[in-house]
């Protein structure tokens, strides 16, 4: 039984590594710069 239990535990922490990477926290997006001017347009 504890296998059986094991095994699906195991598998989501496998999945939840990924995910761990490419969170996203609000102070990461707070220190993002700012929107730039478009470029200007050569002649």
């Amino acid at each position: 039984m504890r296998e059986q239990i094991a095994q699906p535990t195991a598998r989501l922490d496998e999945l939840g590594r990924p995910a761990e990477e490419v969170r996203i926290t609000r102070k990461r997006l707070l220190q993002l710069p700012g929107p730039q001017p478009p470029a200007p347009q050569p002649l």
